[in-house]
């Protein structure tokens, strides 16, 4: 389970939850979002497809793979004019 966009106190965070096999305890991760200071449409699009591609290649970390997601997302959002 990965919820994005969350706000808490001001801040951006990204938050996850997985569990690696059956049986074993869910793990938790955050993701702390640095905001960029503009209004951007279809990131949430993005983000979703960014997340499976490397989800995809990290098929046994979410975290990982949210992370670079994250990371992917920010630095096409920092190259738009």
């Amino acid at each position: 389970v990965v919820i994005t966009s969350i706000n808490i106190d001001g801040n951006l965070f990204l938050i996850g939850s997985h569990q690696k096999e059956k049986g074993q305890s869910p793990e938790q991760f955050k993701i702390v979002i640095p905001k960029i200071p503009a209004y951007f449409t279809g990131t949430g699009d993005l983000m979703t497809a960014l997340l499976l591609g490397w989800s995809n290649k990290y098929r046994d970390n979410l975290d990982i793979a949210a992370e670079l997601a994250v990371s992917s997302l920010q630095v096409l959002l920092l190259l738009m004019p």
